[in-house]
């Protein structure tokens, strides 16, 4: 590898095992929460 690129190498390999590294952050769900035993559906008939 040139000398001259081997900086840029560097720092772009730093930041990728840092992103690799770093820790997961749990997100919050989005959407809605159904609380029905079951839908009330038609069947059938439309």
């Amino acid at each position: 590898m040139e000398p001259k690129y081997a900086d840029q190498f560097r720092v772009v390999f730093d930041a990728i095992r840092q992103l690799m590294s770093s820790n997961v952050v749990e997100k919050e769900s989005i959407g809605f929460i159904v609380n029905e035993e079951e839908g009330e559906y038609q069947q059938g008939n439309s």
